[in-house]
C-alpha cells in the first residue's frame, strides 16, 4: 500500500480520528483493514520492469512485438505481496481483466475506492472509464503513483485500489 492505495488507509484513520476513536483504536483497525486493501494495475510497457530487472531482455522485445500489457497485483493472494496474475494483448483488454477481477471480489461499498497513475492522466482516464457503472466515480480517490513504484512500473501505468469485502478476500 505504498501508492494510491494508501489513500484509502489514510482516509480511514483520519475518519476514525475525527470520530474520536483512540490511536490504539485506529491502528487496530487500520491493520485489519490493510489485510483487505487489493490493488490492480496495468503496466504499459515492459522497458522499466526490463531496467529493473523484473523480466528478461528477450521477454521485454518479444512482449513489445506483441503489444503485451501486464497486470499487477498486490493483495490478490498473499498481503503484501506484488504479483502478475495476467497479462493481456493491449490496454482495453487489461483494463478488461481488471474489471472481471473487481467483480470477482467486490470492494466493501462502506470504503471509496481508488484509482492512480504514474505520469499518465490518459492511462488514468482510459482505466476509471474501464470502471464506469461499477463505481461511484464522483466518490472515488484519485492518486499517483509514487516515484520509487513508478520507477519500476514506468511511466504510462493506470490502476484501482479497493478494500475487499470481508468475506471475498
Amino acid at each position: 500500500t505504498v501508492t494510491f492505495a494508501l489513500n484509502l488507509l489514510v482516509e480511514e484513520a483520519v475518519s476514525m480520528r475525527d470520530q474520536g476513536a483512540s490511536a490504539r483504536e485506529i491502528a487496530a483497525r487500520l491493520e485489519e483493514l490493510s489485510q483487505r486493501v487489493r490493488l490492480l494495475a496495468v503496466v504499459d510497457t515492459l522497458k522499466y520492469l526490463k531496467k529493473g530487472g523484473r523480466i528478461s531482455a528477450t521477454a521485454a522485445v518479444v512482449g513489445g512485438m506483441l503489444g503485451i500489457n501486464p497486470i499487477i497485483g498486490l493483495g490478490l493472494k498473499e498481503k503484501g505481496v506484488v504479483e502478475c496474475p495476467a497479462k493481456a494483448r493491449g490496454k482495453k483488454a487489461a483494463f478488461r481483466w481488471l474489471t472481471e477481477e473487481f467483480r470477482r471480489v467486490p470492494p466493501d461499498p462502506a470504503y471509496r475506492v481508488s484509482f492512480g497513475h504514474s505520469d499518465s492522466p490518459s492511462a488514468l482516464a482510459e482505466c476509471r472509464a474501464a470502471f464506469q457503472g461499477l463505481v461511484d466515480l464522483d466518490r472515488a480517490l484519485v492518486g499517483d503513483i509514487g516515484a520509487v513504484v513508478g520507477t519500476h512500473a514506468g511511466p504510462g501505468a493506470a490502476g484501482i485500489a479497493y478494500i475487499a469485502q470481508a468475506d471475498r478476500r
